[in-house]
């Protein structure tokens, strides 16, 4: 029996509806809570968090285990077991909208409670947040939310996004790859620095690997030279890899021995045997690597700089919004209309209103600005109704 408390909180969402006994746990399964709380939060007070499991040892012992942990407001953790639980209720393209929403969503609280005074140009990303458009971008191009994906994978998805840690759920969403044609010398326990996921770094002279978590893919470009390919897979070119499944020899000589270290390395961080694929350039299972690059447009999504853009208009139109709400002026005087049209706003020149915030807000193919009717009179003109 597991209980969690935690201090300045309404409610709490669980996975698990009802008092339930768990079975078989160890250090590797994940239980996720959504804590709700309807107040403010006081100033400089940490939020403290309580669970005590009850349970019983291979000897019949009854014991508790408790522990306490004070941690800051973070969602994007949640957000991975919200979609996941999404996904059998709800259509894929909602479980995707709702994913994106609350990324712009946290931004946007960030924007208007926590950053201080900048242009509405920027778009303000804090270091704890820096990576959140990012991985829910990535999110939305898993396989567990890709319409092309065959339902056992999804199936097999979403088991795996409901029972691993936070640490094997990053690559399962945002795989990494390494460079394996330049291996830098370094310790046992190092890896070197991971790649951006763009088809930009893929070195037609290079071999790269792609790990996610589960398996591992060796990708060699059509141009590596014959003497790299010898020292590794002990062929003379190209033509001669199998791509496949297959099993990593260890050579005498340097690189080699650098690629088994560092898959070795790998698979002790995951935890698993991790399963070795072989492809190579202009082969036909080159599509499904280059499904893994999350940077770059293609048909499962946009590319990662035109979803910041998407973030940031998303974001610019709701501080437009929060804006005219708050406005006295706006609230007293007149009534608000939204238009989905590409005329210039025609904003009284006596407002305060940023002109830099309507500008360039269309996340529509043709665009939208806001149009402001100051008077009963001018919206009858207008055909539109107050």
């Amino acid at each position: 029996m597991m209980r969690v408390q935690c201090s300045q909180v309404e409610k709490m969402n669980w996975e698990l509806k009802s008092r339930t006994t768990l079975a078989a746990v160890n250090g590797l399964p994940l239980m996720s809570d959504l804590p709700a709380h309807e107040d403010k939060f006081q100033e400089g007070a940490d939020c403290c968090f309580q669970s005590a499991l009850l349970y019983t040892t291979v000897d019949g012992h009854r014991r508790i285990r408790a522990q306490f942990t004070y941690l800051l407001k973070t969602g994007s953790e949640i957000a991975f077991d919200t979609a996941a639980q999404g996904m059998p209720v709800s259509p894929l393209s909602q479980v995707r909208e709702q994913t994106i929403r609350q990324c712009v969503q946290s931004l946007f609280s960030y924007r208007k409670f926590c950053a201080t005074a900048s242009s509405s140009g920027q778009l303000i990303l804090p270091e704890c947040l820096k990576l959140l458009p990012l991985y829910t971008l990535a999110l939305t191009k898993s396989v567990g939310l890709r319409q092309d994906a065959r339902v056992d994978e999804r199936a097999y998805w979403l088991m795996r996004a409901t029972s691993i840690s936070a640490s094997l759920a990053i690559p399962l969403v945002y795989p990494r790859l390494f460079s394996v044609h330049n291996i830098p010398k370094l310790d046992e326990s190092s890896l070197p620095p991971t790649l951006p996921l763009s088809s930009e770094n893929l070195d037609p002279e290079g071999i790269f690997l792609l790990e996610t978590g589960e398996d591992a893919f060796l990708y060699a470009g059509k141009a590596v030279s014959s003497e790299l390919l010898h020292q590794l897979f002990e062929v003379r070119s190209v033509n001669e890899v199998i791509p496949g499944q297959f099993l990593l020899q260890e050579y005498d000589n340097e690189p080699s021995i650098l690629l088994n270290k560092m898959v070795n390395e790998i698979r002790r961080q995951r935890c698993s045997y991790l399963r070795l694929h072989l492809l190579k350039q202009g082969d036909p299972l080159e599509m499904m690597f280059h499904s893994f690059m999350i940077e770059d447009k293609s048909g499962l999504g946009s590319s990662y700089v035109e979803f910041l853009v998407y973030v940031h208009r998303q974001i610019q139109h709701s501080i437009c919004k929060n804006y005219v709400l708050a406005n006295p002026f706006y609230s007293r005087r007149c009534k608000t209309l939204m238009f989905f049209t590409t005329m210039k706003p025609q904003i009284p020149k006596t407002s305060d209103f940023p002109l830099d915030m309507v500008e360039d807000l269309h996340p529509y193919p043709h665009g939208f600005t806001f149009y402001f009717s100051m008077s009963k009179k001018s919206a009858e003109l207008s055909g539109t109704e107050l």
